[in-house]
C-alpha cells in the first residue's frame, strides 16, 4: 500500500510546483492548526482546494488551501456567519476558477445559511427563499452561477432547489428557484448540486411514494429560468442521484438498487445537439459482481469521473474512470478513502486514512 506523504516531506519537493510531479501518490493536506480531520471536496485548475475538518476546540470549519505561492499549503481556517457546529453543516463543497468558495455555516442564531467567500470577498451570506430559514449551497460554475437549496427546516419537507445568479457590478446574488413543474407534493428534499457553464444543472429528490432517490436535470430556457426532467436509470436500479455535470453536458453520479444493497457508478451522456436526451453508461466497480456502493461523485472536462468503489474486502477506495473510448476503472490505493472532484489536470481531491496515524486526511492525488 502507498504511503501519503506527509506535510514536512511535501515541504522539501516545493521546487515550482514540484508535487505535481508526484504522479500516482496522494498528498496528506494535514488540519487545521489543533484539529484531528479534514476532507477536501472542490478543487480548481490552480490547484486551489477546499473542504472541512475540526480546529483545537472540536467545532467544524471550512477550509482553503492552495497549492502554489507564498502561502502554498497553508490550511486556511474560513470561519462560519456567527456559529458553531461539530458536524458537517459547516463545510466548503466547491471552488471555481475564479477562487469562488461556496458552502454552508450556522449562523449566530444556529440556521444553516449558505455563504460565498473568494480572497477578496469575506464570507457573505446568500440568504434563502422568502420565508424560508436554512439553505446550503453546493456548487460554483465558471460563470459564478451557485445553486443549492432553501428550506424553512432541517425536516426538509418544503426544500426547495435554488440558484444564486451572479450580478457582478454589485458583488451580489439574486436567488432564483428552480422549476419542479409537474412532480407534486410526493416529492421532497429538492437539491441541487452542480451547474456547468452552459447553466445546466443537476440534483436530486426523494420520491416519498417509493421513499427513493430521483435524478434531475435543468436545462436553461432561452427567456430564463429553467426546465426539469428526470434522469433514466436502470432495470434493477430504479433510484439515482446526479452529483456532478461538466461543460460537455456528461452528468455523473450512481443508480441504486430498491433493497439499496448495491449502486453503480454511472455517467449520462447527451445524445442531442441541444442535450435534451441523455443515455446512461455504467462505470465498472471494483469486484465483478458489483458489491456495496459504487459512487462518481464528480466528472471534470475531459471526461475523467473520481469517487469510491467498495473492493472484495468491502473497504471503500477512493476511484477514478479513465477517459478512454473504454472506461477502465483505478484505484488510489488507500483503504477507507473517497475522493469528490477532479479538475482538468487530472489532479482530484477528497480523503483517506493515513496507515502510519490512523487520521483521516484531506488529499490530493494527481493521476496525469
Amino acid at each position: 500500500m502507498r504511503k501519503m506523504l506527509s506535510f514536512l516531506s511535501l515541504l522539501a519537493l516545493l521546487a515550482p510546483c514540484g508535487w505535481c510531479q508526484q504522479v500516482g501518490k496522494p498528498i496528506d493536506l494535514g488540519t487545521l492548526p489543533g484539529g484531528s480531520f479534514s476532507e477536501a471536496w472542490g478543487i480548481n485548475e490552480k490547484g486551489d482546494v477546499v473542504g472541512w475538518g475540526d480546529n483545537a476546540e472540536g467545532n467544524t470549519r471550512p477550509f482553503f488551501v492552495a497549492t502554489q505561492g507564498p502561502k502554498a499549503f497553508q490550511m486556511i481556517d474560513l470561519g462560519t456567519l456567527g456559529g458553531d457546529r461539530t458536524d458537517n453543516w459547516t463545510m466548503a463543497m466547491d471552488i471555481n476558477n475564479a477562487g469562488l468558495v461556496v458552502g454552508h455555516a450556522p449562523t449566530a442564531t444556529g440556521e444553516i445559511h449558505p455563504w460565498v467567500w473568494s480572497k477578496n470577498l469575506p464570507m457573505k451570506d446568500l440568504g434563502t427563499l422568502a420565508g424560508h430559514t436554512y439553505g446550503a449551497a453546493y456548487g460554483v460554475n465558471g460563470l459564478g452561477m451557485i445553486v443549492g437549496w432553501s428550506a424553512s427546516d432541517f425536516e426538509c419537507g418544503d426544500q426547495t432547489p435554488v440558484a444564486w445568479l451572479p450580478d457582478p457590478s454589485s458583488k451580489s446574488w439574486k436567488i432564483a428557484r428552480l422549476d419542479t413543474t409537474g412532480f407534486g407534493s410526493n416529492f421532497i428534499c429538492w437539491e441541487a448540486w452542480k451547474s456547468n457553464r452552459l447553466g445546466q444543472i443537476v440534483g436530486d429528490a426523494t420520491d416519498m411514494s417509493t421513499w427513493g432517490l430521483v435524478a434531475f436535470l435543468w436545462n436553461p430556457l432561452p427567456g430564463g429560468g429553467w426546465k426539469v426532467a428526470e434522469l433514466e436509470t436502470l432495470p434493477g436500479y430504479p433510484f439515482a442521484m446526479a452529483h456532478s455535470i461538466n461543460d460537455r453536458g456528461e452528468i455523473s453520479g450512481h443508480v441504486i438498487t430498491e433493497d439499496w444493497s448495491v449502486s453503480l457508478a454511472v455517467v449520462w451522456r447527451p445524445t442531442s445537439p441541444d442535450r435534451t436526451t441523455y443515455q446512461v453508461q455504467v462505470l465498472p466497480s471494483l469486484t465483478d459482481p458489483p458489491q456495496g456502493w459504487a459512487i462518481a461523485e464528480h466528472i471534470n472536462d475531459v471526461g475523467d469521473a473520481v469517487g469510491v468503489s467498495t473492493d472484495s474486502d468491502w473497504v471503500d477506495q477512493a476511484v477514478r474512470w479513465s477517459a478512454n473510448t473504454t472506461t477502465s476503472i483505478h484505484q488510489l490505493g488507500l483503504s477507507w478513502s473517497y475522493l469528490y472532484a477532479v479538475n482538468n489536470s487530472g489532479i482530484a481531491a477528497g480523503g483517506g486514512v493515513n496507515p502510519d496515524t490512523g487520521e483521516y486526511h484531506a488529499l490530493i492525488w494527481p493521476f496525469r
